[in-house]
């Protein structure tokens, strides 16, 4: 693909698959996130970190307004971010018209090297580059500083008072209030990202929410899963989540929707879109698979939606623990790349597969080791 890319997650969880396009990873640790997916999906997609334009997030629970205060977001909706995108292409064709009037790279060597602004689009390209994905490294991130700045400062409390304190003071202006259908996200609470950030690093998070303090007792705590395998968990400290909030890469323009993803409105046609769906499992139905706290999506519902961004242009692609492509029909094709994940081996989880169902044929295949004497 050369062409530039939105790149949606209606379902974010830790956006594992966008912070890879970004150079990075997600702030803390989660069950089911797809980073140690994120390199195969991004190949399998034809997705490289030079052909992003913007991403769009959403979610119901409280991780997403996180993200949207970390990564600077402003309450822009996915029309902003298509709106992006267009200035792009346009900017790039000549023969008068709005190109003449109107380039990026205008507005960059205008801004001294820093970033643009054209009619309240941001435009992040770097010319002198040919427009890589759009960055802004020279920028200064209050966003993440703040929050990093903050959570240092507990550095002297006893861990586990430290995470009882912020579990029970918990972080109001992170949920979605009561009632509403949705918003668009913008800055929250810095108190609240700190404490719900620090919180879940310092916790086994399983359906959204940090249910059991785990990560900081002493000197770390060596744990045995279902399967008799023994592991070590590193204690974690507010110096060390700090360092991992500064560490993040910087962001091109996002968009964070917090609500159902039956009720993120996007553009009418999806032509130059990624949509990967990473929802709520449900296998083969022969067991059960822990939901999701703050709000679950049938089999029959993302079904949907990814016959619906389909048909308006998008390249869709949907994780699930089985394959999808027979209930979505011609054109689909179905990959499974468990046999790829790189880093810790997944052991929490009652599945064993992992695949993959696109609208387009897979860019890439990964290979998979043949035992010698199997």
């Amino acid at each position: 693909m050369n062409q530039r890319y939105i790149v949606a997650e209606p379902f974010a969880g830790m956006c594992g698959l966008s912070f890879y396009l970004m150079g990075g990873k997600p702030p803390i640790s989660w069950q089911g996130s797809k980073t140690g997916y994120s390199e195969t999906l991004a190949a399998i997609l034809g997705l490289s970190r030079t052909n992003v334009a913007g991403f769009v997030w959403g979610d119901v629970g409280p991780n997403v307004a996180a993200l949207a205060h970390l990564c600077g977001a402003t309450g822009a909706t996915a029309e902003d971010v298509a709106a992006m995108l267009w200035v792009h292409r346009r900017s790039h064709q000549g023969g008068g018209g709005f190109a003449e009037q109107y380039s990026p790279a205008t507005d960059y060597h205008k801004a001294n090297g820093k970033a643009g602004w054209h009619n309240g689009v941001q435009c992040l390209k770097n010319y002198e580059d040919d427009f890589p994905a759009p960055r802004i490294e020279s920028l200064p991130l209050p966003a993440t500083k703040a929050v990093a700045t903050l959570i240092r400062s507990w550095k002297d409390e006893e861990p586990r008072a430290l995470w009882d304190r912020l579990k029970k003071k918990g972080w109001p202006s992170l949920l979605l209030p009561e009632g509403s259908m949705g918003r668009w996200l913008g800055p929250a609470k810095v108190e609240d990202v700190a404490g719900w950030l620090h919180a879940n690093a310092v916790a086994f998070v399983k359906d959204g929410t940090a249910r059991t303090y785990s990560k900081a007792n002493g000197d770390g705590v060596r744990f045995t899963d279902r399967h008799g395998e023994t592991g070590f968990w590193a204690p974690t400290t507010p110096d060390i989540t700090a360092s991992t909030i500064e560490s993040l890469p910087t962001f091109p323009p996002i968009a964070c929707w917090q609500g159902r993803a039956e009720d993120l409105v996007l553009p009418q046609r999806l032509d130059g879109w990624v949509i990967y769906m990473d929802g709520p499992y449900h296998g083969d139905g022969s067991r059960k698979i822990t939901g999701y706290k703050h709000g679950g999506c049938s089999r029959e519902s993302q079904l949907d939606l990814a016959r619906g961004y389909h048909a308006r242009g998008a390249t869709v692609a949907v994780s699930e623990s089985v394959r999808l492509d027979r209930e979505l029909g011609d054109g689909w094709h179905a990959i499974r790349i468990d046999h790829a994940r790189k880093g810790q081996k997944r052991t929490f989880s009652v599945q064993s597969e992992e695949w993959v169902t696109m609208n387009r044929p897979p860019q890439y295949h990964p290979p998979k080791q043949i035992g010698m004497f199997g």
